[in-house]
């Protein structure tokens, strides 16, 4: 089953554990949950691991004084190096997604109108060094945005149609002599497949 169906049979059967409120959850819940559903060890990792890693549920970490146990009662004290590491896990969280902002922003205000036949709306190939050509271009814009920015366009459907529809790549001054390798179309087909398959296993749980 999915992340998203686990979750519901969660909540449906530990509202007070799985609630519109984020609680800090008792470190023995796996044990728990794999013992009373029929849910898979994996499943279990998988989902719980989703409920947790996320802002609202590591801030509950930090201001609660106990961690919950399923049935809604407190269980062990959150020690100072649970919410130490819930500290370092926002940071992270917070940089990421300021990088992934930061990265569209870049691409919407400035790469839109410097490149548009590169990052307009029509996608193409790009050369493995795009990157570096960027960072050369913009010295004053970060690495890492440049690097998220490039990593995500590179994920996207629309992206990795491109590849497929191609024969070479392209660079900032516009197509080269690059061809689009036989391991590029794979990876891109692969990908492809993937996003097809998890958008017919989303339309059939609605």
């Amino acid at each position: 089953m999915s992340i998203r169906k686990n979750l519901k049979t969660l909540k449906a059967k530990y509202p007070n554990a799985f609630g519109a409120t984020k609680k800090a959850l008792s470190k023995g819940v796996h044990t728990q949950i794999l013992q009373e559903t029929n849910l898979t060890e994996a499943e279990i990792k998988k989902s719980v691991g989703f409920w947790t890693n996320n802002k609202q549920y590591l801030e509950a970490v930090l201001t609660n004084k106990h961690r919950t146990n399923l049935d809604g009662s407190l269980s062990e004290e959150i020690t100072d190096s649970d919410r130490e590491y819930s500290k370092q896990k926002i940071n992270k969280l917070s940089e990421l997604t300021k990088n992934l902002e930061d990265g569209w922003l870049f691409r919407e205000h400035t790469l839109r109108k410097d490149f548009p036949n590169i990052f307009g709306k029509q996608r193409v190939p790009l050369v493995n060094e795009i990157g570096f050509e960027l960072a050369q271009r913009y010295p004053k814009v970060r690495g890492n945005i440049i690097n998220h920015f490039i990593r995500d366009w590179k994920k996207t459907k629309a992206y990795n149609e491109s590849v497929l529809e191609h024969s070479h790549m392209y660079n900032l001054s516009g197509i080269t002599e690059i061809a689009v390798t036989t391991e590029m179309r794979l990876k891109s087909e692969k990908l492809l497949k993937s996003y097809n398959k998890k958008k017919d296993k989303k339309n059939n749980e609605k």
